[in-house]
């Protein structure tokens, strides 16, 4: 058998033998192992490569704040004293308050309707041409928190790194046990089921940092709930607040104080799908206009109760 150019395949001499020419190639390339122990290596060794810029970084920042003068560098180092992330969350504002009293004004035959100054940090001011500096305070204020000045901006990344070391664990601790405590009280509490396909919760569970009603009030909601033809249904320690129509099906949602909420469902068909539609809407107690909020949900409230007006 030969080949393109008169190269015979099976030829005798291994010197012109294609096949033996390609197995050799492959005695060469690299094994599984091998190929794994090389792509470790290579992990490891961009890993430590990535550290060791981080490390310079941080060197870096820490470099930037030093040569601040020295009231200036214990203003901004003062995060370590936060004991706790609303401490936290305090101080950038108050730092920013402290840099502004700070600042040197300049004079009044440049800044000619306000005072103005420059940044005692970066140095810097106003992309106006014709302005000098900032205006006091809002301007300063402006570009410290609006993270255009780059020496504030070290000392926010300084500032959060040590704020996550020092409170992940306290944080992670507290999450733990704030779960605990909520798996132990569903355990024997009144849950609510508020929407069609959602799971029950507890009286102060998903509602965010609204106030959670109080349970001498909640009475009063039910009665009005049923006034307006809604069924209370107890299965076992979940409760629900139903009202049903032809084709929609209404969950009431009463657990935040001074409102109440409604998640309007289609009924399911065999030509829909079977969550149907889901609108929701928020009514106050305090502006119950016959379910006018209901409205644009359901497109009539002609077949929805109304609440009496004084009651």
């Amino acid at each position: 058998m030969r080949l393109a150019g008169g190269r015979n395949l099976f030829n005798r001499d291994p010197s012109k033998s294609v096949i033996q020419k390609n197995l050799s190639l492959v005695a060469y390339l690299p094994n599984k192992r091998t190929i794994i122990e090389w792509s470790y290596n290579m992990f490891s060794h961009n890993q430590q490569t990535i550290s060791d810029l981080r490390d310079d970084l941080d060197q870096t920042r820490q470099v930037v704040i030093s040569l601040m003068s020295q009231e200036i560098r214990e203003i901004l180092r003062s995060y370590t004293r936060c004991e706790s992330r609303r401490d936290a969350d305090c101080w950038r504002y108050d730092v920013v308050g402290e840099i502004i009293q700070r600042a040197e004004i300049l004079p009044e035959e440049i800044s000619h309707f306000s005072e103005r100054a420059y940044c005692p940090l970066c140095g810097e001011g106003s992309s106006w041409q014709d302005d000098h500096g900032f205006s006091i305070p809002e301007g300063l204020r402006r570009h410290l928190l609006g993270n255009r000045c780059s020496i504030f901006r070290v000392a926010l990344v300084l500032a959060r790194q040590t704020w996550n070391k020092n409170f992940h664990a306290k944080e992670e601790g507290e999450a733990r046990a704030a779960h605990t405590q909520k798996v132990k009280r569903k355990k024997s509490e009144t849950l609510y089921r508020t929407t069609r396909c959602g799971p029950a919760e507890l009286i102060d569970e998903g509602i965010g940092a609204a106030t959670a009603r109080k349970g001498c009030d909640l009475p009063w909601a039910e009665n009005r709930l049923l006034h307006l033809g809604f069924e209370i249904v107890n299965d076992g320690k979940v409760k629900s607040y139903i009202y049903e129509l032809d084709d929609l099906i209404v969950y009431a949602d009463p657990r935040v104080e001074g409102e109440i909420k409604f998640a309007v469902y289609l009924k399911p068909a065999s030509n829909r799908s079977r969550n149907g539609l889901r609108q929701a809407s928020t009514v106050s107690w305090k502006s119950f206009h016959e379910y006018s909020q209901l409205q644009s949900t359901t497109g009539s409230t002609s077949r929805i109760p109304a609440a009496r007006s004084g009651s």
